[in-house]
């Protein structure tokens, strides 16, 4: 079966140990580079590649939580507190990021007893607090979290019964009853659906602390086959296919303008596949469009509006590797597009499984290392970084894919990879292949994750180095209470 979705993030305060460990070579990671065998029917074209700027690798930095201190972590081994020699843990019995998005992340405090009031605030990359607030217990998010949506502009709307309360950088407030958020928000706008007049749902921008009417919003009715009914947010856009004189056309909204890039090859079955197993960036501008067909996808690049028809036809020798608990439809070869613009899709031979990558749809190149005997095949893509997690469980009833006895790959049953995908550099794990403790950086380059100590009491915070292979040490925790890191980017 092949299961292609978000995985879960590490609770707070658990300490999930994984150890990787290098198959064929010395160090903690493979060797780095590809073998000529896994390449598929020639090099991948340079000519006309897509282009993608690639962020500072060396300037991100980590946010954790450790007994109830919030501490700013950077890869030179520098670390500073938040709230240092303030009041706001005065009273507060625990602690937990409430969200994370762009160069802010909000801090959610609660108190000794339910009768105290619940605090909250924006902290910024460089540990600059933005604004905190009292409120009352009644309005607390608790351990729900999807009830917060922060912005990378650091706007940070509740989601409440009956609609949106919002509180800006300035601190100006405003409510919008019937509303509900799409995503983040940019530059004080938040995306939301707004059932407006009682019959027909509104899709626009909200602005946060303002009074007026939503930004750039359009009502969809359904009426017409080619228009989506629920747009999509991406990349800091609303998104639907609609129609324009006559031309099927992918709209992009923003606060301040909505553009509109045709689309060739139209058909009723389209739809936007906006990557649902990628951590996608806030900045993410790489699209696929679906035709309805297995084989045909557009590509588009929706920061210069470019698109490009890419006809997929599978590696030699594959077909795709389709699951056993859904129906029989020929599945899409075409999983989704990285940061970098290469598609990448996941595919099986009687043998073996393997994930493979193209920019042309015919050229194609293997992504880690090919896997036998499993039920399912999970796969999230972190920039360019890939984790291939292979599991012997089938998650439905029924017998699950057969595989060849004599079996030719390089791994079998319960294994997890992590590939960077230009230059080969992994590292491979036997694990359970249902888990991922990791959290990756925005560039895909560095992985941090909390690991049990065998010599101490202590936890110890480790960044992994996913192309050399290094791991540091950067954060130690003997009262077994931290939260999963977070990762932002340097102001």
């Amino acid at each position: 079966m092949l299961v292609l979705h978000k995985f879960r993030r590490s609770c707070q305060g658990s300490a999930a140990t994984v150890m990787f460990a290098v198959l064929g070579c010395s160090g903690l990671f493979g060797c780095g580079g590809r073998t000529s065998s896994d390449h598929v029917a020639g090099r991948e074209p340079t000519v006309g590649a897509p282009d993608d700027v690639v962020p500072n690798e060396t300037s991100e930095t980590l946010a954790v939580i450790v007994d109830k201190e919030v501490k700013l972590l950077s890869l030179d081994g520098s670390s500073r507190k938040v709230f240092d020699g303030t009041s706001f843990f005065s009273g507060i019995s625990g602690v937990h990021f409430a969200g994370r998005v762009g160069d802010y992340f909000s801090v959610e405090g609660y108190p000794d007893a339910d009768s105290g009031g619940m605090r909250m605030a924006v902290v910024s990359s460089s540990g600059t607090v933005k604004w905190q607030r009292t409120y009352p217990w009644s309005e607390a998010v608790h351990s729900d979290h999807s009830e917060v949506t922060l912005g990378s502009d650091g706007t940070v709307v509740l989601q409440r019964d009956g609609g949106l309360s919002g509180l800006a950088l300035d601190e100006n407030s405003s409510d919008l009853a019937g509303a509900s958020p799409l995503g983040e928000s940019v530059a004080g706008f938040v995306p939301v659906e707004w059932t407006s007049n009682g019959t027909a749902m509104e899709y626009g921008w909200w602005q946060v602390g303002g009074t007026g009417p939503l930004v750039n919003s359009e009502i969809y009715r359904g009426t017409d086959a080619l228009v989506s009914d629920n747009p999509v947010y991406f990349g800091g856009r609303l998104l639907h296919l609609g129609v324009s004189n006559g031309q099927v056309a992918l709209v992009s909204g923003t606060p301040k303008s909505v553009t509109e890039i045709p689309v060739p090859l139209a058909t009723a079955k389209m739809s936007i596949n906006y990557n649902p197993t990628v951590a996608a960036l806030e900045d993410e501008h790489w699209l696929l469009i679906s035709s309805g067909a297995s084989n045909d996808v557009l590509r588009v690049d929706l920061a210069s509006g470019a698109t490009s028809a890419v006809h997929l036809v599978a590696p030699a020798g594959y077909r795709s590797f389709s699951s056993p608990c859904q129906d029989q439809a020929p599945q899409h070869l075409a999983a989704g597009v990285d940061t970098d613009g290469y598609i990448y899709g996941v595919f099986r031979t009687n043998d073996h499984a393997a994930v493979f990558t193209t920019l042309n749809g015919q050229d194609w190149t293997q992504v880690g290392g090919s896997i036998t005997s499993i039920g399912g095949l999970g796969l999230t893509v972190h920039s360019t970084t890939y984790v291939i997690q292979g599991h012997e469980t089938v998650d439905c009833y029924g017998d699950g894919p057969t595989w060849s006895d004599a079996s030719q790959a390089e791994f079998s049953g319960d294994v997890t990879q992590i590939v960077r995908r230009a230059s080969g550099a992994r590292l491979v794990a036997q694990t359970n292949g249902q888990d991922d403790s990791y959290q990756y950086s925005r560039t895909g380059r560095y992985a941090a994750h909390w690991e049990a100590s065998t010599a101490t009491p202590a936890d110890k915070l480790w960044v992994v180095d996913l192309e050399t292979g290094t791991r540091t040490a950067v954060a130690t925790d003997a009262s077994d209470d931290h939260s999963a890191p977070e990762w932002l980017p340097s102001e």
